[in-house]
């Protein structure tokens, strides 16, 4: 989830504890479902942007790959 202890670090996870595919993921989930709870109208774009820059207040170029990558559902819903 690349799921910086730096830039999180007020979440409590240490850098060993994020070299753990499952508390990385969950973090990484947590941190997701903070954002899209604070953004106004969220949608994949704004929340990847915010997640990206924390202080985003419009979409970036980041935001809009994702959403793109989004769009084209390379993963399997069966």
């Amino acid at each position: 989830m690349n799921v910086y202890v730096s830039y999180w670090e007020k979440l409590g996870y240490t850098r060993e504890q994020l070299l753990n595919p499952e508390i990385n993921i969950d973090a990484g989930c947590l941190i997701l479902s903070r954002i899209w709870k604070r953004v106004k109208n969220p949608t994949i774009s704004k929340v990847a942007s915010v997640y990206q820059i924390l202080g985003a207040t419009q979409v970036t170029d980041y935001g809009a790959r994702v959403q793109k990558i989004y769009d084209l559902t390379l993963w399997n819903e069966n």
